[in-house]
């Protein structure tokens, strides 16, 4: 599978990312890019970005680079820390493979602002099911 053409199948068909204005902006093997535009539907009562919001953000970049292979995926296990509030504009997931065998693949996972600050940092695990995505 081309990771260009799996990047664009999957801005096309997921209308979850569609819905919370998260787009996938870059694609290659075991690396995604995934941007998010803030909005006032994404903001939390504090007037900042749901930290929520930037935890599906990150979830999803890895999830993303884990798919890169071209073989199913799931998210086995996340953690977050926060670092700074987000008020609007668009942040960016960056997710880097640390490892991947036959079952897990580990993902390291920054967001940043358009400033380039780190808004916050993640380590994913995902479970490989093994299937192969048909597109």
């Amino acid at each position: 599978m081309d990771c260009t053409e799996y990047k664009d199948y999957y801005n096309r068909k997921s209308n979850f990312n569609r819905i919370n204005g998260m787009i996938v902006m870059k694609l290659e093997r075991g690396y995604a890019e995934v941007e998010m535009t803030v909005n006032d539907n994404s903001l939390n009562v504090l007037g900042s970005l749901h930290g929520g919001a930037l935890y599906t953000l990150a979830d999803t970049a890895a999830g993303v680079a884990s798919l890169s292979y071209g073989i199913t995926s799931v998210t086995l296990n996340g953690s977050m820390s926060y670092i700074k509030p987000v008020i609007c504009g668009k942040v960016k997931a960056i997710a880097s493979e640390i490892s991947r065998g036959r079952k897990i693949g580990v993902y390291d996972v920054s967001i940043n602002d358009e400033n380039e600050r780190l808004l916050a940092k993640a380590i994913f695990t995902m479970y490989i099911i093994g299937n192969k995505i048909e597109m």
